[in-house]
C-alpha cells in the first residue's frame, strides 16, 4: 500500500473512527461492488462489509453500523455472528453475518489487512427487503437476496 494512501486511511479513521473503502467491479457485469470499513480493528470489533448498494447508501448504513457497534461494546454487550442490529436501517432490523476469514481477507477487505498487517475479522452487514424477510428467507425478494450475496451465498441458504 502506498503512504498517501495509508495516510488517507489514517486521517478518515482518526477523524471518522472508520475509513470506508467502497470497491467498483473491474467491468461491467463482472460482480458486484461492496463497501467494507478500515479502522474498526483498533477497537477490537470485526470490520463490517456491505454489498449490493451505491456508495453514498453504503456510507450511511455503515456510519449507523459503526455507531451501533460502539455503543453495544460500550455497554459491555458483546457482538457475534447473527448479531440483530436495532438502530442501523430506519424501521428495519440488519443482522451481522461473521464471514469466513480465509475468505473476507483474501478477497473482500484487502486495503484493511495491507493496513494492519494481519487478517482482519469481517461481518457482511445483512438487511431484509421491503416485508422485513432477510435473503435467507425463501420468501425474500430474490434480487435483493442475490444482490448482497457475495462470499455467503443467500439464494441457497434455508
Amino acid at each position: 500500500m502506498q503512504q498517501d494512501y495509508r495516510d488517507r486511511i489514517a486521517a478518515g479513521i482518526a477523524r471518522s473512527r472508520a475509513f470506508i473503502q467502497y470497491v467498483f467491479p473491474p467491468h461491467e457485469g463482472d460482480g458486484k461492488a461492496f463497501a467494507y470499513t478500515i479502522g474498526l480493528t483498533n477497537q477490537n470489533l470485526p470490520e463490517l462489509l456491505i454489498v449490493g448498494l451505491d456508495l453514498n447508501t453504503s456510507s450511511h448504513v455503515l456510519r449507523k453500523a459503526i455507531d451501533e457497534l460502539l455503543e453495544v461494546k460500550a455497554s459491555g454487550q458483546s457482538i457475534s455472528d447473527g448479531f440483530v442490529g436495532k438502530k442501523v436501517l430506519e424501521g428495519y432490523d440488519a443482522i451481522f453475518r461473521e464471514l469466513p476469514i480465509e475468505i473476507a481477507s483474501s478477497k473482500y477487505a484487502l486495503l484493511a489487512n495491507s493496513y494492519y498487517g494481519k487478517d482482519v475479522p469481517v461481518m457482511q452487514v445483512v438487511f431484509p427487503d421491503e416485508e422485513g424477510r432477510f435473503p435467507w428467507n425463501p420468501q425474500c425478494s430474490r434480487h435483493l437476496a442475490a444482490g448482497q450475496s457475495m462470499v455467503i451465498d443467500f439464494t441457497k441458504e434455508g
